[in-house]
């Protein structure tokens, strides 16, 4: 039974194509109404109303596509489509290609359709107008399967039945599962076809019972308002009777109230007597009626209520069946929403791991790359030390000996800020003269003052000690006084003095000044940083490495106190740095001895066992010279520190 009217259906499907193309003739009216569109459309062209131009030429091409010559129908559709292309209706364009590809599929022309049909397809995806788009793919499936691109067909079916479900709509389903239906039975599929055809004839009784029912609904909506008119006019009637009752009413009150009703009633003749109960007799029907009429208007009423309520009922249960199908629509988008957002962010978390791994392969290599450097600076700067130690006792000549100073202090700076970036320069305290330090520097930067003819000054004239590591010091007051040099102009002055006002009882504060070209307010909080180089200068012949105040500002902090600039632009520039105070010359005189005795206390006694250890090692520092630094840390390194005590103390004074 169901393959039956399986067939039955494609039967009539290939009827009404074969129908469709069958032409008919043209009537005498029909010739009129062709020559009429076609003289109005060239009448507003010459008015270059073109989009009235081009509805004329739409009649045309509908009136001879009804009657199936396709010439006409195709020559006034594409004049239409040129002037539409000229006015960029979109709109117009995809709807006139859509005509001119079924014209060309009833032609048999079907490649030419299929490009039309696409073009329209490609309009309605730009629009995305979903019922535009089903219709596009189903037409272009129709031709597909005439050229005989079955898998083609099923994708653009398959797509809009995808369209048709997001929109809950049974009609463009039902169509969709026919051309399925049909396309799989072209294609020898005949279990797809039965398959697909289960689901068009499903939804057929779905559209076919839905449209039964809008239909009863509507009869009976019309059979309510037909009751409702007709109860109107009742009760317009039973109004009219009551006012005539309400009448003949007053007219009895008016005969019952006469003072010589009773004198007439004795003179009454039989004739007049039987009047009188008759019209009794009509009165009381009256009444009766009445009461009939009464009722009748109650049950009507009753009838009133009840439709109207069933009226509102209806319309209740059709406003929600709205609301839900639009809640459902929104909760399957935004569904759809959150799908697409969960893949996107999924997406961007493996785009960001991967450029994570890839910033930390990066790193690692940069890392490597840093300790590389910093170990080949090392290894450099450590076998530039030496040489330069012995340049400078080798030398006879002052200028010499200045410069491998200078350079030595560089070295120096170099070693120490990377040797204690991460940790604290270890400091051998002493109890020093301060105008001891402050000489010793001013004597290793004289030359640089002579050679720019800047005047040194020492203010500081207070026989005050200090609790420092004398060396550490002086290297920075060599950086300090360097680096004011480099900065001030020829002829110039630097001073160092005490910041008396700041001095406390702990503390002492020393200050650097000079008139150079100071530095600007918002490069002051830089100097200190590592290569930090505000202006770039040169001292006498040797270049700085922005080293110099880093190492003050590590050595200061080491003691205890603190370094800070102020500078006013080509005006003055002032480092100030604070360092812990000593003890006088007796206490110092007490001191001294304690420590004396405690060294001597410390003194290191190496056994018989340690000094065998040691021998092989002290044999092999002998084969190299002083200044072959890496080569003797390499050996020192092979020292065991955990062999003895006394064997760790020997390591740490060789280190």
């Amino acid at each position: 039974m169901k393959t039956t009217f399986f067939y039955t259906f494609l039967c009539l499907i290939i009827a009404v194509q074969a129908d469709a193309q069958k032409v008919y003739p043209l009537t005498r009216n029909d010739s009129a109404l062709l020559v009429q569109y076609a003289n109005q459309a060239e009448a507003y062209k010459m008015q270059n109303k073109l989009k009235e131009a081009s509805g004329f030429l739409n009649n045309a091409a509908m009136l001879y596509w009804k009657h199936n010559h396709f010439d006409g129908a195709e020559k006034m559709y594409l004049a239409s489509l040129a002037l539409n292309k000229t006015l960029a209706n979109k709109n117009a364009i995809a709807m006139i290609n859509n005509n001119l590809a079924m014209i060309y599929a009833d032609e048999k022309d079907y490649e030419k359709s299929l490009t039309f049909f696409e073009k329209t397809l490609l309009a309605r995806r730009v629009a995305k107008e979903k019922i535009g788009i089903i219709s596009a793919l189903i037409n272009q499936s129709v031709v597909l399967n005439k050229l005989g691109n079955y898998k083609k067909s099923i994708e653009n079916l398959s797509e809009a039945l995808d369209f048709a479900r997001e929109m809950n709509d049974p009609k463009q389903m039902r169509s969709c599962y026919g051309m399925l239906s049909e396309t799989y039975q072209k294609s020898g599929n005949l279990k797809k076809s039965l398959y697909f055809y289960d689901y068009f004839k499903t939804f057929n009784d779905i559209v076919t019972n839905k449209r039964i029912k809008k239909t009863k609904k509507e009869l009976e909506i019309e059979r309510l308002r037909a009751e409702l008119a007709e109860t109107e006019t009742e009760k317009k009637q039973l109004e009219l009777f009551k006012k005539a009752h309400e009448l003949k009413k007053k007219e009895t009150e008016l005969l019952e109230s006469n003072s010589e009703i009773d004198s007439l009633v004795v003179n009454l003749s039989k004739k007049e007597l039987a009047l009188t109960v008759l019209k009794n007799e009509a009165l009381i029907k009256e009444l009766k009626a009445q009461q009939e009429i009464a009722k009748k208007a109650k049950t009507i009423n009753r009838i009133l209520y009840f439709s109207a309520f069933i009226l509102i009922l209806v319309i209740a249960l059709i406003y929600a069946f709205l609301l839900k199908r639009n809640a459902n629509k929104k909760l399957a988008h935004k569904n759809e929403e959150i799908l697409q957002r969960n893949e996107e962010i999924l997406q961007q978390s493996e785009e960001i791991q991967t450029q994570a791994e890839i910033l930390k392969q990066a790193n690692d290599k940069l890392k490597d790359l840093d300790k590389m450097k910093q170990g080949l600076t090392s290894m450099l700067v450590h076998d530039l030390k030496n040489p330069l130690g012995s340049i400078i006792n080798l030398s006879s000549k002052k200028e010499i000996i200045n410069a491998g100073n200078q350079m030595l202090h560089i070295v120096n700076n170099m070693l120490d800020v990377q040797k204690y970036e991460d940790t604290k320069i270890p400091l051998e305290l002493k109890n020093v003269l301060l105008t001891t330090v402050v000489e010793a520097a001013m004597q290793q930067v004289n030359y640089l003052a002579l050679y720019k003819n800047i005047s040194l000054k020492n203010r500081i004239t207070e026989q005050l000690y200090l609790k420092i590591d004398q060396e550490i010091t002086i290297r920075v007051l060599v950086n300090l006084l360097t680096n004011a040099i480099k900065y001030t102009h020829e002829n110039g002055t630097v001073k160092i003095n005490l910041a008396t006002k700041k001095n406390n009882s702990e503390l002492v504060f020393i200050e650097v000044a000079d008139n150079g070209i100071g530095i600007s307010p918002d490069k002051t909080a830089l100097v200190f940083e590592k290569f930090t180089q505000i202006n770039a200068k040169k001292s006498g012949t040797i270049r700085s490495t922005g080293l110099g105040l880093t190492f003050c500002k590590m050595a200061v902090e080491a003691h205890g106190g603190k370094i800070n600039v102020k500078s006013e632009p080509n005006v003055k520039t002032t480092f100030t740095f604070s360092l812990p105070k000593g003890v006088s010359i007796n206490t110092q005189k007490t001191i001294d001895k304690t420590a004396e005795q405690k060294e001597q206390s410390t003194e290191l006694k190496l056994t018989k066992d340690d000094l065998a250890y040691l021998s092989d090692f002290k044999n092999r520092f002998a084969e190299h010279e002083v200044f072959e630094v890496t080569q003797l840390r390499e050996i020192a390194s092979e020292i065991d520190a955990n062999f003895s005590p006394p064997v760790s103390q020997w390591k740490d004074k060789m280190d």
